[in-house]
C-alpha cells in the first residue's frame, strides 16, 4: 500500500472523530424539521433601516408631548415648555455606543437600545415639570427638578424684549424677555410661539411696568419677513410694527394725508443722507408744497456716536417737531465731530434757542425715548435698509450710491421711481 494514501486515510479518519475534516463538519449540522427554511439574517442596509427608524421614533416622542402640552396647558395661563429636545443629545451618544451592539445583532444591544427608549419617554413625561407662565401673582419659572420659583411683580423694575436668533446661524428666531428685578439678578425667558409672545406681552403690560424693545440686527430681520404670516405679525405686534407707522407722529416734512411717502432711514449724523434728502426735495419741492408727498425720517442709528444723538433728537422732537429738522441739519453738516451728551448739549444751547438742552438731556435714557428710536431701528431693517442712507419711496427701496454709478445716473433713476409713485412721467 502507498505510504501517502495511508497518510490521507489516517488523518481523514481523524478528523471524522474530532468533529474536523468534511465528514466532521457534515455531522455538526442540524437539519430543520420538514417544512421550514432557514431565513437569512438582515443585513446592513435593513439593520440601518432600524437605527432611522429609532431616531425617528426619539423626534416622533418629542412632538406628541409638544402637542400634549399646547393642548392642555396654552389655553390657561400661556405656559411655555421647554422642548422636550433638549434631553435628547444625552441619549444621542449612549445611543452612539450602543450602536455597535445593534449592528453586531446582539440580544444585549437590542435590549438596552429599547431600555434607551424607554428611559426617553420617562424624561419626556419628566418635562411637563420643566415651564414658565405668568399670571397675577408674577412669574413661575420651574427647571425641571429645580422646584417652581415665583418672582413677584413688585420686584419687577423693567422688562427688555429683544428678537435673538437661537444657534447664533439658525433661522429659527425667539423673542427674550429679560426681567430686571430690584431684589435679585435679571432672568431671561424665551417664547417662540406666537401664542406665547401675545400672552406675555398682554400680561406685562397689564401690570404697567416699563417694557423696552431693544433693536435687532440684519439677520434677525430677515428670519421675521422670512416667517409664516401669522408668526410674523405676532413678532410685528410685541415690536410695535404691526401697524403702519403714524406720520403724524414722526418726524415729517410735508402733509401726513399725502398719497406718496418718501422715509429716510439714516443716522442722524449721516452727512450723505443729508445731501440727498436735499436733492431729492429741491426736484420735488412743488409736490411736497401741493401736499403729493412728504418725507419722513427714520432714525437708523448704526453709525459711531449716532445712537446718542438719535436719542437726542427724538426728545427734540417731543419738545418742537419742528425744531427736528434744524437739529439734523447742524448735526449731519458737522461731518467727523464726536456726539456726546456734553456736545450735543452744547449744539443746542447754540444753535437750537427754543429747546430745553437740560429737559433734552434727562430724556436721553428714558424708556419711551429709547423704544420709539429702537423701532425706527427695526422698522428700517424689515423695510430693507442694510446701511446708512436708504431710502424708500411707499416702501419701495431706492437704489444704493455705487462707485459704479455716476451721481447723475443715480439722479435720473431715483427720480423716475418718485415720478412713477406720483403717477408722473418719469422724466
Amino acid at each position: 500500500m502507498n505510504r501517502n494514501n495511508t497518510c490521507k486515510e489516517a488523518r481523514k479518519n481523524l478528523g471524522s472523530k474530532k468533529g474536523g475534516g468534511k465528514m466532521g463538519k457534515k455531522r455538526q449540522r442540524k437539519k430543520l424539521p420538514a417544512g421550514y427554511k432557514k431565513i437569512k439574517e438582515p443585513g446592513f442596509w435593513a439593520q440601518l433601516l432600524k437605527v432611522l427608524l429609532f431616531m425617528a421614533g426619539l423626534a416622533v416622542l418629542h412632538y406628541i408631548l409638544d402637542w400634549l402640552q399646547k393642548r392642555l396647558f396654552f389655553p390657561q395661563d400661556g405656559w411655555a415648555f421647554y422642548s422636550t429636545v433638549n434631553v435628547l443629545p444625552a441619549f444621542l451618544i449612549v445611543f452612539l455606543v450602543m450602536l455597535g451592539w445593534w449592528m453586531g445583532r446582539s440580544r444585549r444591544g437590542k435590549a438596552i437600545l429599547l431600555s434607551t427608549y424607554a428611559a426617553v419617554a420617562a424624561i419626556s413625561v419628566l418635562s411637563l415639570l420643566t415651564y414658565q407662565y405668568l399670571d397675577k401673582d408674577g412669574i413661575h419659572v420651574n427647571r425641571f427638578w429645580s422646584g417652581e420659583k415665583l418672582t413677584p411683580w413688585s420686584s419687577v423694575s423693567q422688562v427688555a424684549f429683544e428678537p435673538r436668533m437661537s444657534g447664533g446661524k439658525s433661522n429659527h428666531l425667539q423673542i427674550r424677555s429679560t426681567f430686571f428685578s430690584k431684589e435679585a439678578e435679571a432672568f431671561t425667558l424665551i417664547w417662540v410661539d406666537k401664542r406665547e409672545i401675545s400672552t406675555a406681552k398682554k400680561k406685562i403690560q397689564a401690570q404697567k411696568i416699563p417694557v423696552t424693545v431693544r433693536p435687532m440686527d440684519l439677520a434677525e430681520a430677515r428670519a421675521i419677513n422670512r416667517y409664516k404670516e401669522d408668526n410674523r405679525n405676532a413678532v410685528l405686534e410685541l415690536l410695535d410694527l404691526k401697524d403702519p407707522a403714524p406720520s403724524a407722529g414722526r418726524p415729517i416734512i410735508g402733509s401726513p394725508a399725502a398719497k406718496v411717502e418718501i422715509a429716510q432711514a439714516c443716522a442722524v449724523t449721516d452727512n450723505e443722507c443729508l445731501k440727498l434728502h436735499d436733492e431729492i426735495y429741491e426736484a420735488f419741492k412743488d409736490s411736497v408744497m401741493n401736499n403729493e408727498l412728504r418725507f419722513r425720517f427714520i432714525h437708523y442709528p448704526v453709525l459711531e456716536d449716532s445712537e446718542t444723538a438719535a436719542y437726542a433728537g427724538e426728545a427734540i422732537f417731543r419738545q418742537n417737531p419742528p425744531s427736528f429738522q434744524k437739529y439734523f441739519r447742524e448735526i449731519a453738516s458737522r461731518r467727523g465731530a464726536s456726539w456726546s451728551s456734553a456736545n450735543l448739549a452744547t449744539l443746542i444751547q447754540t444753535h437750537l434757542p427754543g429747546i430745553d438742552a437740560d429737559r433734552v438731556m434727562r430724556e436721553l435714557n428714558t424708556v419711551s425715548v429709547y423704544n420709539a428710536v429702537s423701532r425706527d431701528h427695526n422698522e428700517a431693517l424689515l423695510m430693507g435698509a442694510e446701511e446708512t442712507p436708504a431710502f424708500f419711496v411707499n416702501g419701495r427701496k431706492l437704489p444704493d450710491v455705487t462707485a459704479d454709478k455716476s451721481k447723475e445716473e443715480m439722479s435720473k433713476e431715483i427720480k423716475a421711481m418718485i415720478n412713477e409713485a406720483l403717477g408722473k412721467s418719469p422724466f
